[in-house]
């Protein structure tokens, strides 16, 4: 989670030193998210496509994760639409933003409805 002005890629299947000082630094973020409602990565936008095709862009509560198996766990009402969108496109992408540091940390993945 560096700032820089130049584009920055690592490859997260080698054994870079920096790719991995970089993950550290991003769980511990989203460790912070979810042990403190006053960290800035407690409360995470989602995005998907919704029902009518457009994107939708929501935000949820950060409640768990898991390293070892690379998820998190977040947390919305049932009865939002948000559901529904994500039973017709199981595909999301989450945005956690620390406006101190003006860092953020961008997630993808296929969410699974508990």
């Amino acid at each position: 989670m560096s700032r820089s002005t130049e584009p920055h890629f690592v490859n997260k299947n080698s054994n870079n030193s920096e790719f991995s000082d970089i993950y550290t630094l991003a769980v511990r973020a989203i460790d912070a998210g979810i042990h403190s409602r006053n960290h800035p990565y407690h409360l995470v936008s989602v995005a998907n496509i919704g029902a009518s095709g457009f994107p939708e862009l929501r935000t949820v509560v950060l409640r768990n994760h898991n390293t070892e198996e690379r998820y998190v766990v977040l947390h919305t009402d049932i009865r939002r639409p948000t559901i529904t969108a994500l039973n017709l496109n199981p595909k999301v992408s989450l945005l956690m933003y620390h406006p101190q540091t003006k860092t953020h940390l961008r997630l993808k993945g296929f969410p699974h409805v508990h």
